[in-house]
């Protein structure tokens, strides 16, 4: 929050009043001056305005992706019970909307990235969804237990699915961390260990975190590029330079009359 103040950008300004918003809510809830199902429901308000304020385009997908299965999982959480209002057939669908758009961005994961991921790390992310494949064909219950606690997905997706999400992620944490982009890996980190479920409001303070860690970082525009020929152009290379050559002189103009010019003086 304190970075989005800092920037002086209005949109960045709407999101962190958004994030300190969510702290002051959670924090009555603590104390139970207000219900547990409006923390939850503020959640969902901050991540949707962090993901408006901050969209970037094809970058800021998978950000909207998350956010779409957290809002999600958490409408079948609080949409259950007395005043939810939810059949249990609605529940199901809300849960299985969730996992698909989590899913969905661990796969665009890498979008978030500057450039394109490497060799080295689109193999690390293979080896990765290789392992999570073997792991989860084990069908050992103690795995889809601890997703379940950890990421608040039930697992009702074939496996083969988590696993490739998961390669995603480690493309995108290998590629981030080797290429300097430390807060990308870091907020990603921290929504994966927050997970979609509303367990607490230490894991939903965890995603909103990383979502407003990433966003700020695609949205940030690129200082501009000065070239080997003096040229100061703009980062995403489009429009006219805005400097001329730092060693260009400026010539005299050539005189169309010469002296040795018949009939001249």
């Amino acid at each position: 929050a304190y970075s989005r103040f800092k920037s002086r950008n209005p949109r960045s300004m709407l999101a962190g009043s958004a994030a300190v918003g969510f702290l002051l809510v959670a924090g009555a809830g603590r104390f139970g001056v207000i219900s547990l199902s409006v923390v939850g429901w503020s959640l969902s308000a901050v991540l949707a305005v962090a993901v408006i304020t901050g969209w970037a385009g094809w970058r800021s997908v998978p950000l909207a992706l998350f956010a779409l299965g957290v809002v999600s999982a958490g409408w079948s959480a609080l949409g259950q019970g007395a005043g939810g209002g939810l059949t249990g057939r609605q529940v199901d669908i809300l849960i299985v909307v969730a996992e698909l758009a989590v899913v969905s961005a661990g796969l665009t994961a890498p979008f978030l990235l500057e450039e394109r991921p490497g060799r080295r790390a689109l193999l690390i992310g293979l080896g990765a969804a290789a392992a999570a494949t073997a792991i989860l064909s084990v069908g050992a219950s103690t795995v889809w237990i601890l997703g379940l606690w950890t990421l608040g997905l039930p697992g009702w997706l074939p496996g083969i699915v988590y696993a490739l999400a998961f390669g995603g992620l480690a493309t995108t944490w290998w590629s981030a961390f080797d290429s300097g982009q430390w807060n990308v890996g870091v907020g990603v980190f921290l929504m994966t260990a927050g997970g979609v479920g509303t367990i607490s409001t230490y894991q939903s303070g965890l995603v909103l975190a990383g979502v407003l860690i990433v966003g700020e970082l695609v949205t940030r525009p690129k200082p501009s590029v000065t070239t080997a020929e003096g040229l100061v152009t703009p980062a995403l290379g489009e429009g006219v330079p805005l400097q001329v050559r730092a060693d260009s002189r400026s010539q005299p103009a050539k005189s169309s009359h010469s002296p040795d010019r018949e009939g001249s003086p």
